[in-house]
């Protein structure tokens, strides 16, 4: 099973053992599910954050097919998110365990791109999105008609102009 390993965290597919710690994250738990299947048909999905000293579930990282939901973004783009748990924001955990699936992803994945979707509030995550290189090239809508702001992350080239 693939494991990344940055100085602070551990990234892990995020599976059924995350089931307890997942839910004192998020309210509906079926989203782990979804994420569970997602690994078993692709290969790649939603990543547990661990804490590399204590162990524990600090937070998510997606890295996932679209799927229908977000005006602007194809269904079969990559898309990357991230939920940290609230008492360990503003600690980098976001961007650090962002980077690290982001190199995971461009060296397994034919993609030619990554996509994010943030509400247009989330300065936040604007700015993790700006740090990891994404640029803002589109406004998309949700299905209930909610603004999103959509950054696009482009397959690094080489020297050579090949990816």
């Amino acid at each position: 099973m693939t494991r990344l390993e940055t100085d602070r965290l551990v990234l892990r597919p995020l599976g059924h053992e995350h089931r307890a710690a997942f839910a004192e994250l998020f309210e509906d738990t079926a989203e782990l599910d979804r994420a569970v299947e997602h690994w078993d048909e692709h290969g790649f999905g939603h990543w547990a954050i661990l804490d590399r000293g204590s162990g524990r579930l600090i937070g998510t990282l997606e890295i996932h097919y679209a799927g229908e939901g977000i005006g602007g973004i194809a269904s079969d783009e990559v898309e990357i998110g991230w939920t940290v748990a609230e008492d360990r924001r503003g600690e980098g955990i976001a961007t650090e365990a962002a980077r690290s699936a982001i190199d995971h992803a461009f060296a397994t994945l034919d993609v030619p791109h990554l996509v994010a979707y943030i509400r247009p509030e989330n300065e936040v995550s604007q700015r993790v999105a700006r740090r990891l290189g994404m640029r803002h090239d589109a406004d998309g809508t949700t299905r209930s008609g909610d603004r999103m702001l959509i950054f696009r992350l482009p397959r690094p080239t080489t020297i050579d102009g090949r990816p």
